[in-house]
């Protein structure tokens, strides 16, 4: 049983948990399509397994939220690392597509402990400190991406067939849902006499019907394009290293460069909540933040010259970073404080829809060309400035 940690060794330990989060799957997002590929996948079946993840994600997350709301998030949260760990080992343990999808499908329904600890921090820390601690929470998430892929990169060179950085991912996501058991208390307003009820998780499904979308329709539609785009450009990411600046194998190196973008994100992060009380309006900091994701994704595709694309790197990563932060705070400022956990669970699910069809677009791009993917994120990026400044 969890003792009761003070404000600051709980934030602490949502910190740590958040950066074993981030290190598990740095490990392996890097090379996620070359494993598939060397399974003898094809691009397309690849963006459709991975676009049923985030098809699942987008019921999971409301519903996971919800129940947190209800029932504590302890148990959710526990859940969220347990399951995709599990996910991780099949990955790494199999070729079967059969056990792949079903993989897949424990990892969309259940991997939401980036939104169970987000939930955390807006129930139990006070409000004019969450963006200081949210800023930090991503420091750590972006520090978990520095040392994940030259982990990864390492451990793929040492085995041709892409299985060993998959299990060690996974002994990373069992040791945090140790950490969970041992040291996260319940949530403050989980009901004492509160017992489980499976209409309670059908009810979660129809969260939407309560929820005011004339409030919040213009940030959703924004987050929904922006990350789209935002995923599209990172999924086609290593594979337009390979055949674009000739890196195919060279995973050390690709994990070199992936750390230095996430180094980049960490120090943005760690700076995301003096940037948005500098600004004060969330509205307003969407708008530029925009520009500059604009900015890095057309450097970066159309001029395709490595170090270009190595520098376009670091605005995209500030960019992201106070993004994170931003659409969240216009989803809380504008909806119910009594239902926090649900609407970031929404604003999750409109994530997952575009982590959803990002895979798909990407798979079928690549059957052409990679540069086809950098092509479409630019685009995407022009069509969510549009949409920022309709919410400014």
């Amino acid at each position: 049983m969890a003792t009761r940690l003070s404000t600051n060794a709980f934030v602490r330990t949502l910190y740590f948990i958040v950066f074993l989060d981030m290190l598990g799957v740095s490990m392996i997002i890097g090379i996620m399509i070359q494993a598939f590929k060397s399974r003898g996948i094809s691009p397309s079946v690849t963006g459709l397994v991975g676009s049923l993840y985030g098809a699942i994600q987008i019921f999971s997350g409301p519903v996971i939220g919800r129940l947190g709301d209800v029932y504590g998030r302890k148990k959710f949260m526990f859940l969220s690392y347990l399951m995709p760990g599990l996910s991780y080992l099949i990955l790494g343990t199999t070729s079967s597509v059969h056990l792949l999808i079903v993989s897949r499908i424990l990892n969309g329904v259940f991997k939401h402990g980036q939104l169970c600890s987000r939930a955390y921090i807006t129930e139990q820390v006070p409000s004019d400190k969450q963006s200081a601690i949210l800023g930090y929470f991503n420091s750590f998430s972006s520090l978990g991406f520095i040392i994940g892929p030259l982990v990864g990169g390492y451990l793929a060179e040492m085995d041709p067939q892409l299985g060993l950085p998959f299990i060690a991912s996974a002994g990373v996501f069992f040791t945090a849902s140790t950490v969970i058991l041992l040291m996260i208390p319940e949530s403050k307003n989980i009901a004492k006499t509160a017992t489980f009820n499976w209409r309670e998780v059908f009810s979660s499904l129809n969260i939407f019907d309560g929820f005011k979308w004339s409030e919040q329709y213009d940030i959703l539609l924004f987050r929904f394009v922006s990350s789209l785009s935002v995923i599209t450009y990172r999924r086609n990411f290593t594979i337009f290293l390979e055949e674009v600046h000739g890196m195919t194998g060279k995973h050390s190196t690709k994990g070199l460069i992936m750390s230095f973008n996430a180094i980049v994100g960490m120090i943005a992060s760690s700076f995301a909540g003096r940037v948005s009380k500098y600004y004060r309006s969330q509205s307003k900091l969407l708008v530029h933040m925009t520009i500059l994701m604009c900015l890095a994704m057309i450097g970066s595709v159309w001029l395709p010259w490595l170090p270009v694309t190595i520098v376009c790197l670091i605005p995209l990563s500030v960019a992201t970073a106070n993004l994170r932060i931003a659409s969240v705070k216009v989803m809380l400022t504008r909806g119910d404080q009594g239902q926090k956990g649900a609407l970031i669970g929404i604003g999750a699910s409109v994530t997952s829809l575009a982590r959803a069809l990002g895979p798909s677009v990407v798979g079928v791009a690549q059957e052409y060309s990679s540069v086809y993917s950098g092509y479409i994120s630019s685009g995407l990026g022009v069509v969510s400035l549009l949409l920022a400044f309709n919410v400014y």
